[in-house]
């Protein structure tokens, strides 16, 4: 199993807007072979700073995701309201 940490900053005044959109990655991840389970944060101290944790049972399933066509579509409706481009960060257990 693999755990995959999302970090995006958004831009301000969007959250609504932004909420929908990232629930409807998490949507679309759900569908995807491989995907265990997630969950979406949002920092305290910044309402524009999502944290999406998702574990997927390997490598091979998060990066076909992540190359997939259901990504890059809902992506397309992400990008535009970041800030700056989205940090992942890719780990496994120990």
């Amino acid at each position: 199993m693999i755990r995959v940490l999302i970090e995006r900053q958004f831009v301000e005044g969007m959250r609504e807007e932004l909420e929908r959109v990232v629930r409807e990655v998490i949507q679309e991840a759900v569908r995807a072979p491989g995907y265990l389970s997630g969950e979406i944060l949002r920092d305290v101290e910044d309402n524009n700073h999502f944290v999406v944790i998702s574990n997927w049972r390997s490598l091979e399933h998060w990066d076909a995701w992540y190359a997939s066509d259901a990504r890059r579509r809902v992506m397309a409706c992400v990008e535009p309201m970041l800030q700056e481009p989205e940090h992942i960060t890719v780990a496994e257990p120990v």
